[in-house]
């Protein structure tokens, strides 16, 4: 068995080797996400290339995890939280919606949990997990709030 720092290393490498020929470096970082976020996206990229074993998935996933966690060291909590719930909204709801329109809202909490909770009804909790719409509701509160 490795130790955790061989298998930091070897996430890493293997970020390095699998992922980067699709993805830049730069663009993986900054994304935050919670720890199902990146493992959730781990397993989509595994599907479009199953090369990556169920072991490297592993691998990569707890490095993204583990190396997001020390990007985060001396921002709050709530800073981290805000920026998942960024990148959450972005992923999430630009698909549907123009991101400068929602961005031009100014609603009380109580409205955006309702406004998202209603997203979540449309599409569905696959696709809006309760942890992803937790996250977005205190992105725009904090953000959009009134």
């Amino acid at each position: 068995m490795k130790t955790e720092q061989e298998r930091f290393i070897a996430g890493k490498n293997l970020l390095i080797h699998r992922c980067s020929t699709c993805h830049t470096l730069e663009r993986t970082f900054i994304r935050f996400k919670t720890e199902d976020g990146w493992r959730q996206t781990v397993a989509s990229m595994r599907q479009l290339n199953p090369d990556i074993t169920d072991q490297e998935g592993d691998l990569i996933a707890e490095y993204l995890i583990r190396t997001q966690a020390l990007l985060a060291k001396g921002r709050t909590t709530k800073a981290v939280e805000v920026m998942t719930g960024k990148t959450l909204f972005e992923a999430k709801c630009s698909g549907c919606h123009d991101i400068e329109r929602v961005n031009s809202l100014k609603l009380a909490r109580p409205d955006w949990e309702k406004l998202v909770k209603e997203m979540q009804q449309n599409a569905g909790e696959t696709v809006l997990t309760n942890q992803d719409c937790e996250a977005i509701i205190n992105y725009l509160a904090t953000t959009r709030g009134t």
